[in-house]
């Protein structure tokens, strides 16, 4: 059915995510912001990031995803 299909692909979208980043917790924009400008070796990472902090990494031209809660469940992230 389609919520199998669509379980499944969550599942396979969570486990890409957390075996190809590193988990950078509250520290997330401070650490997108040292490797965007070279500070910090390039490098996938995953955290959390208020809406403001957010924004502003978006208007420094710098690219995050927004993830649901859904594919990484608050509890997997610090």
């Amino acid at each position: 059915t389609v919520d199998v299909v669509r379980h499944r692909a969550v599942v396979a979208l969570r486990n890409l995510i957390l075996a190809g980043t590193e988990d950078v917790g509250r520290k997330f924009a401070e650490i997108a912001r040292r490797i965007h400008y070279r500070e910090e070796e390039a490098r996938s990472i995953r955290g959390v990031a208020t809406p403001q902090e957010a924004q502003e990494l978006h208007d420094e031209g710098i690219e995050a995803l927004i993830v649901s809660p859904e594919v990484i469940p608050p509890g997997e992230v610090h």
